[in-house]
């Protein structure tokens, strides 16, 4: 469920932690959504949204992704843009109590409609795990290399319960605050849960 007033959904809405591509091997992801924009929006109906990513570890506590992000929306499909991103996680233990890394991208993206965004993105990856419980924060930054955008702060983070070694459930919080200087007011976030 999307909330908020934004024009356009993030393409990109994942809360990174510390699983990555093994060393030497390629992974593949694939995303997609589907939103109800605004009603101040122009776009008229649903918009689905998808992104492809495939990552390579290249080393045991790195991988390098390339994405890219597409749209659908009033019977048209269009490329919006992609990126290219680093992952590091000093210690790759999936069973240990807390984990650590960052992720640094850098993004290109066309928006519905809307001109070109050029920004730098810098995740910090909190990670704390008990028992079958697992916590993970991701206080982002974006800095933005064109347009009037300058800097922005987008925390994110989910907690799940381990059902078993490969299902979970949980639930996941995304926001985007605006500048530390001036936040953007709480009704026009564009918030998801």
């Amino acid at each position: 469920m999307v909330c908020g007033v934004a024009l356009a959904a993030p393409f990109e809405v994942k809360i990174h932690d510390e699983l990555i591509a093994p060393y030497q091997e390629v992974a593949f992801e694939a995303e997609v959504k589907l939103y109800q924009p605004s009603l101040s929006s122009p776009i008229n109906g649903l918009v689905g949204q998808s992104r492809f990513e495939i990552a390579g570890g290249i080393s045991r506590g790195s991988e390098i992704s390339v994405n890219l992000f597409t749209s659908h929306f009033e019977g048209k499909t269009q490329i919006n843009g992609g990126k290219i991103a680093h992952i590091y996680i000093p210690e790759h233990d999936e069973t240990g109590l807390f984990h650590y890394g960052v992720k640094n991208e850098i993004n290109l993206i066309n928006g519905l409609n809307q001109s070109q965004q050029i920004f730098y993105e810098i995740t910090p990856i909190i990670g704390l795990h008990w028992s079958a419980w697992r916590l993970t924060l991701n206080p982002s930054f974006d800095f933005y290399l064109n347009g009037e955008r300058k800097t922005i702060f987008a925390p994110a983070g989910k907690l799940t319960y381990g059902l078993s070694d490969h299902q979970a459930v949980g639930i996941e919080y995304y926001s985007e605050l605006g500048s530390l200087q001036h936040p953007t007011a709480l009704s026009a976030r564009p918030d998801a849960a």
